[in-house]
């Protein structure tokens, strides 16, 4: 007799939740909570790589801001991400990144996408009542 396993689906809480979506620029308040709470995020699984006080992006009006709030208030942040534009006077927020390890490589990187429109989706980050609900997946 031959068994087969069948993967466990993962069941999250429902729960009601508001979206917003804005530019940087627009909102400068908003995306310092968005880096506060991600940083908390990151600090939770030890990721010193990842903190840093100002980071390039919050001076960048092409990122657009994507927040998960667990009211209609927008009081309660529990997940969010960002999507990068690149512009000739903006890099990339993952080639920032790869300077770090691979210079190199981070200067090919730039040079392949510096006549193209690219966009960058990042900075992930779920709070653990985030992460309860499923809020990661629905971002992506």
């Amino acid at each position: 007799m031959t068994h087969i396993a069948k993967p466990a689906l993962t069941q999250f809480q429902e729960v009601e939740l508001s979206i917003k979506v804005f530019k940087v620029g627009n909102s400068p308040e908003m995306a310092l909570k968005y880096h506060e709470e991600q940083q908390n995020v990151y600090k939770r699984f030890d990721i010193p790589v990842m903190v840093e006080r100002e980071p390039k992006w919050l001076a960048n009006p092409d990122v657009y801001m994507i927040m998960a709030f667990r009211n209609h208030n927008f009081e309660q942040p529990v997940a969010g991400m960002r999507i990068d534009l690149h512009r000739p006077s903006k890099y990339l927020s993952l080639i920032d990144a790869l300077e770090h390890v691979s210079p190199e490589k981070a200067l090919m990187l730039r040079a392949v996408i510096m006549s193209k429109e690219v966009a960058e989706a990042c900075g992930w980050w779920a709070s653990p009542k985030g992460s309860k609900f499923g809020v990661a997946n629905l971002l992506m």
